[in-house]
C-alpha cells in the first residue's frame, strides 16, 4: 500500500514522542503529553521496559483533533527541545527530506521478505529507529533520492578517476578488485603507470569532486575516466553499495558528502588507512578463539584516501577532508556456506507490509520456540561481542547496520562483523600485541561498554523486545532475563570480573537527538559526540 503524506507524518510524530521520552525531553503521563506551549497530545500506547512510551501513530490527537503535520509537533515542542528558531528552520529542512524519502519507501509481505537475501532486503528497511530524522540526507534533491537511495531500489554504475599515487594514502588496488580485465585495460589506456584508479559515487563527482578538486583536474594529477564496471545498489547506510551484476563480489564504501543522521558521510583518512590492517588483525584474533568460532570478520580488502590539498593541513571542517575515499570489503554473501542466509540485525525490528513483525515470520519459519531462538541469538551475537570487549578490549559499535546475523534454516548460527572506520575502539591502557601501533581510539572501560550496551541493546534490542512481546508472547522482562542469564553464565566462567560488566544495575543514558538540538547544523572540526542524560535502569541488572 502506498504511503500517504499524513501517514508518514503521524509515524514521525509517534517516533518523536517515543524517542524524546527516552531522551527525557518530554514526559508523557498515561498516554497524554502536555507541552509547555499548552498543546496536548493524546494517543494509545504503552511504556516499554526501558521507560519510553510506544505510540500507535493512527491514534494521535492534538487538542482532541487529528494531527498529520509533524512540523506542528516540533514547533509545539520547541520549549522542550530548546532549539533556536534558526536551528528549527534547518531542522524542518531535514524533516522534509526524511518525510519525502518515507513517501517512496516500499514494503513486502513477510514471506516475500524471507525470500530475499540480506542485501536485497535492505531496500525495504527503515533507517536508524532512534534518530528522529533518519533520512535527512541534506544535500540531496528528490531526483538524487530517486536515483541513489536504498528505498528506490535503483541500480547504477560507479564513476572512475585516476589519481597520481603520491597523493594517495592507504593500500589496495580497487580496479583489480572491482573491474574486469577488459574494463581495466580500457580505463588505463594511455594512462601513466604512476596513477591509481579510484571509484567515485556519481553524486559525489557531480556535486563535490568536479568543483572542489578543480586544481588537481587542471594539473592532471586527478583525471576523470568515466563510467565503468558492474551495477550497484545502495545499502541502507547509503554510501555502502552492493554489487548487483555479480552478487557476492565485494561491497564498496564511498565518500558521500551529505549530512545524514549524526554527521556528513565522508570517509576520514585515518580510519580508511587503518581499516584493512584492523580487519586483518581482528580476523586473526577471531580465528584463534573457540568462543568466536562462529564469528566472521568481513575483511577490508582495500582502503584509499585522497584529502584535498587545500584543506589537508588546515583546521577546516571535517567534511572537507573526507570527500574522496574508498573502502572495499568482503561481502557477507561470499562467506555463506550452502543452506546459510544472513540479515542485518536492523531487519529484526522491521514490520512487513501487513504490519507483522519480521522477527515473528523468521521465528515461525525456524520451527524453534521464541526462547530457543533468542537463546541462540544471544549466544551467537551478544556473547561474542561481549567476549571481544572482556578478553581483547575490542569494542564494536554494534548497531543494526554493523552487525549481521548468520542463519541456517532461519536459526541463528553466527555473526558477521564489519565496518571498522571509526566504529571499532580499544580499551584504554590494555596492551594486546596484535593491535599495538594501530591508530585506533582508546576508551576507558565504562565508555567502551556502550559500544555494546548502547550500540546493540538500546539501538537494536530495545526495538525488538516490544515486538516479541506483542507478536510472540515473550514478555520484555522475560526477554531480558533470558539475556541476563546467558551473560551471567558467561561471566561465571571468567577468572576475573570484567572491568565494566554489562550486568551492572544502572547504565549511562547516551543521547543523540539532543545533540542536534543543541549544536544545530553548523560546521565543526570533528564529528559531533553524543551527550549523557540521567542514569538508566538496566533491565539486565536484576541478573547480578
Amino acid at each position: 500500500m502506498k504511503n500517504s503524506w499524513a501517514k508518514v507524518n503521524r509515524k514521525l510524530i509517534a517516533r518523536a514522542i517515543s524517542e524524546l521520552s527516552f531522551e527525557e525531553v518530554v514526559c508523557p503521563v498515561e498516554n497524554k503529553l502536555t507541552l509547555k506551549n499548552g498543546a496536548v497530545y493524546t494517543f494509545s500506547g504503552k511504556n516499554n521496559i526501558w521507560g519510553n512510551v510506544l505510540v500507535e501513530p493512527e491514534t494521535l490527537r492534538r487538542n482532541g483533533e487529528e494531527i498529520s503535520d509533524a512540523g506542528i509537533f516540533f514547533r509545539d515542542s520547541l520549549p522542550e527541545t530548546g532549539m533556536s528558531e534558526f536551528v528549527l528552520g534547518q531542522f524542518f529542512e531535514e524533516m522534509s527530506n526524511t518525510l519525502s524519502a518515507d513517501m517512496i519507501a516500499r514494503n513486502l509481505p513477510g514471506e516475500k521478505l524471507l525470500s530475499l537475501d540480506g542485501d536485497e532486503i535492505q531496500s525495504y528497511l527503515d533507517g536508524h529507529p532512534k534518530i528522529l530524522l533518519n533520512k535527512g540526507r541534506m544535500g540531496w534533491t528528490a531526483e538524487d533520492s530517486a536515483l541513489y537511495s536504498p528505498e528506490s531500489g535503483k541500480t547504477f554504475k560507479l564513476l572512475w578517476v585516476a589519481v597520481e599515487k603520491s597523493l594517495l594514502s592507504g593500500t589496495g588496488n580497487p580496479a583489480a578488485l572491482l573491474l574486469s580485465d577488459k574494463d581495466q585495460a580500457t580505463l588505463k589506456f594511455n594512462l601513466p603507470a604512476n596513477y591509481t584508479l579510484l571509484p567515485v559515487h556519481p553524486w559525489q563527482w557531480e556535486n563535490i569532486i568536479e568543483t572542489q578538486y578543480r586544481n588537481e583536474i587542471e594539473k592532471g594529477t586527478l583525471r576523470f575516466l568515466g563510467k565503468a564496471g558492474d551495477l550497484y545498489r545502495a545499502q541502507v547506510s547509503l554510501r555502502t553499495l552492493t554489487n548487483v551484476s555479480h552478487p557476492g563480489l565485494p561491497d564498496v564504501k564511498l565518500s558521500l558528502s551529505i549530512l545524514n543522521t549524526s554527521c556528513v558521510r565522508g570517509l576520514p583518512e585515518s580510519s580508511v588507512v587503518t581499516g584493512p590492517k584492523v580487519s586483518k588483525t581482528l580476523k586473526m584474533v577471531v580465528e584463534n578463539d573457540k568462543i568466536l568460532a562462529r564469528t566472521e570478520v568481513l575483511t577490508e580488502l582495500a582502503g584509499l584516501s585522497f584529502v584535498n590539498p587545500l584543506y589537508k593541513n588546515t583546521e577546516a571542517p571535517y567534511r572537507l577532508k573526507e570527500t574522496l575515499g574508498v573502502v572495499i570489503r568482503e561481502s557477507a554473501l561470499s562467506k555463506l556456506a550452502k543452506g546459510e542466509s544472513h540479515q542485518l540485525t536492523a531487519a529484526l525490528f522491521h514490520r512487513d507490509s501487513d504490519g507483522v513483525p519480521f522477527i515473528k515470520t523468521l521465528i515461525d519459519k525456524s520451527g524453534l520456540s521464541v526462547t530457543e531462538w533468542f537463546g541462540a541469538y544471544f549466544c551467537e551475537v551478544v556473547i561474542p561481542l561481549y567476549h571481544l570487549q572482556v578478553k581483547y578490549g575490542v569494542g564494536l559499535v554494534a548497531h543494526g547496520q554493523n552487525i549481521m546475523l548468520k542463519m541456517k534454516e532461519f536459526r541463528p548460527s553466527g555473526i558477521f562483523i564489519k565496518d571498522f572506520q571509526g566504529d571499532l575502539r580499544l580499551l584504554e591502557g590494555l596492551k594486546i600485541p596484535p593491535f599495538e601501533g594501530l591508530d585506533i581510539t582508546r576508551l576507558p572501560a565504562h565508555y567502551l561498554i556502550h559500544d555494546l550496551f548502547t550500540g546493540h541493546f538500546i539501538t537494536v534490542l530495545r526495538f525488538i523486545s516490544p515486538l516479541v512481546e506483542e507478536s510472540l508472547g515473550l514478555s520484555e522482562k522475560d526477554f531480558y532475563q533470558l539475556l541476563g542469564k546467558i551473560i551471567g553464565a558467561y561471566e561465571q566462567g571468567l577468572s576475573t570480573r570484567p572491568a565494566a560488566s554489562i550486568l551492572r544495575p544502572r547504565m549511562e543514558r547516551v543521547l543523540l537527538n539532543k545533540v542536534r538540538f543543541a549544536i544545530g547544523y553548523g560546521d565543526t572540526q570533528a564529528r559531533p559526540l553524543p551527550i549523557l542524560g540521567t542514569e538508566l535502569k538496566n533491565p539486565l541488572g536484576d541478573n547480578l
